[in-house]
């Protein structure tokens, strides 16, 4: 069970609009050295609040450490599930085995050992290898090296039987755009008064080009299942951190990249619910990008002085990273989302943050920056029961319920690929809606109530007189159609839909485009994305 504000506390707080949201980066007066204002002086929450709040605090609090004896009664568990046959539950515990296990003990290579075996019964002979490997590395007691020889030839012997499933190699379709490497030099940024920021295609773009991989700036993922704690892959070879138990990491590299886990590394922060900890890991995020406080209020002071509509000129690190997110749009919207102010209260109850703003001064700041970020993330961020995450240049795309992009998540990095055939110079969309309602007023209602902007696509304002129905009688739509609910037609109804899409999706949206498009997402997330996850 892992710890989340009550959604009662949320509605009941939410209904009432925070005097914060007028008085964002206002200081008390004109002078200099002014402190910004008390987002919260008139807002102080209740006893129920200040309660959740002091809980927050407490489990911050609790230390976190490795324990031999954990770690083998996980193993047993482990061991429980591999014989009824339960191959995921049994890596699930080994997993938690391994976190726990101290440093230098048996329980280690006992953990990689049983790992390798339920690994084998899954028929993922490489990874098996490997931690066969790591387990002798972690000095597997003699008297179980036998057993796991004889694995590991079987292994070798096997792996030649087992049919490989389809993979794609995952990159950008054309040579990376310098200033953006997350994006294909045929997309630009552009920025007017009706769209905003938004992506451009430089030239003409075929279906099925992959023109973004980005991964998160910051990112998220539910904390019932082991997954790599940077880049939130699963059934990996992983390692666990030598210093807590609540991580584990694929490799080395992954470790070293991951730059906020030493936030959490040691208390009971990594237990929080997935929602909470991103809001709380934006500020961690802030903090890594500068040597100090005091350049991080100076940067953010100057990116606010910088006009709204300026676009940022690069990404090529973690500051200039942080200076694109710190400029996304913003929508105000509290309703169904809990205040700022309690995210406010809980940062400033993280014994390391309260010993950096250490004084009123950036006490005012850090109030103002938790606001800030809340909104940005609310606006910008990707996100469903088991994740969030905010992509930066993901965030330039604008929506239509007609999109000429699908996008699709393979661990912390967002994809994008186009399903309809891109005229140079036309705008690139996603469907922020997914596979939502055929409603016109409801998908307005919706997007209005979400992101504040009313949807004028051709799918909810149709050119009249459109006539797309002789689309049916194309081969390749009812070969399409016919073999979709065979899943060994999947390759070749991919590249039927493909074809279909290079040749009529630049027509105006019609039903026939769209189930095309539709399909072709669908299968291509079926084929090359599922197997990943």
């Amino acid at each position: 069970m892992f710890w989340k504000f009550p959604e009662e506390v949320y509605k009941k707080h939410c209904s009432t609009t925070p005097p914060a949201m007028d008085n964002l980066w206002k200081k008390d007066s004109n002078e200099a050295g002014a402190f910004y204002v008390d987002l919260f002086a008139s807002y102080s929450g209740d006893k129920q609040t200040e309660g959740l709040i002091d809980e927050f605090a407490k489990i911050v609090a609790m230390a976190c450490s490795k324990d031999d004896e954990i770690s083998t009664m996980y193993r047993q568990r482990g061991n429980d599930c591999f014989r009824v046959k339960n191959w995921s539950a049994a890596m699930d515990l080994y997993n938690r085995s391994l976190c726990f296990a101290e440093v230098k003990s048996e329980n280690i290579a006992l953990a990689y050992s049983n790992r390798s075996a339920a690994f084998f019964q899954m028929q993922k002979y490489e990874e098996a290898l490997v931690d066969i490997e790591l387990s002798k590395q972690a000095n597997l007691p003699e008297r179980l090296m036998p057993k796991l020889e004889q694995r590991q030839r079987e292994c070798q012997k096997l792996m030649a039987t087992v049919q490989k499933p389809n993979r794609r190699e995952f990159k950008l379709s054309y040579e990376a755009n310098q200033n953006f490497p997350c994006i294909a030099d045929v997309v630009e940024i552009k920025y007017n008064r009706e769209f905003g920021r938004h992506l451009v295609a430089k030239c003409d773009i075929p279906v099925g080009q992959i023109i973004l991989m980005e991964r998160d700036f910051i990112g998220t993922r539910a904390n019932d299942e082991i997954l790599c704690r940077t880049c939130f892959r699963k059934n990996r070879n992983f390692i666990a951190c030598p210093q807590c138990p609540d991580a584990v990491f694929c490799d080395i590299e992954c470790m070293n990249r991951n730059i906020l886990h030493k936030w959490e590394c040691g208390s009971s922060q990594a237990h929080l619910n997935h929602d909470d900890r991103f809001y709380i890991q934006s500020i961690f995020m802030a903090i890594e990008c500068f040597p100090d406080i005091e350049s991080l209020m100076e940067f953010v002071e100057s990116a606010l002085r910088e006009d709204p509509e300026t676009i940022p000129t690069t990404i090529h690190d973690l500051k200039s990273s942080y200076h694109f997110f710190i400029k996304l749009k913003t929508h105000t919207n509290n309703d169904d989302v809990p205040l700022p102010y309690d995210y406010y209260k809980c940062v400033t109850s993280i014994p390391e943050i309260t010993t950096l703003f250490d004084c009123e001064k950036k006490r005012r700041f850090l109030m103002h920056l938790v606001t800030y970020h809340f909104f940005i993330t609310q606006t910008n961020a990707i996100h469903d029961v088991r994740s969030k995450s905010v992509n930066n240049v993901f965030s330039m795309t604008n929506h239509s319920c007609a999109p000429n992009l699908t996008n699709y998540c393979i661990g912390d990095q967002c994809i994008c690929e186009t399903i309809r055939f891109v005229k140079e110079g036309e705008q690139l969309y996603i469907n922020y809606l997914g596979n939502g309602t055929e409603i016109a007023e409801e998908r307005r209602m919706d997007l209005k109530s979400r992101w504040d902007f009313n949807c004028k696509c051709e799918k909810c304002e149709p050119t009249d007189n459109i006539n797309n129905t002789h689309l049916v009688f194309d081969p390749r739509f009812q070969f399409a159609l016919e073999n979709l609910p065979d899943e060994r037609n999947y390759p070749a109804i991919l590249e039927k839909c493909r074809q279909f899409l290079d040749e009529h999706g630049h027509l105006a949206w019609s039903k026939e485009i769209g189930l095309m498009t539709h399909t072709f997402a669908f299968v291509a997330q079926e084929l090359y994305i599922k197997p990943l996850q």
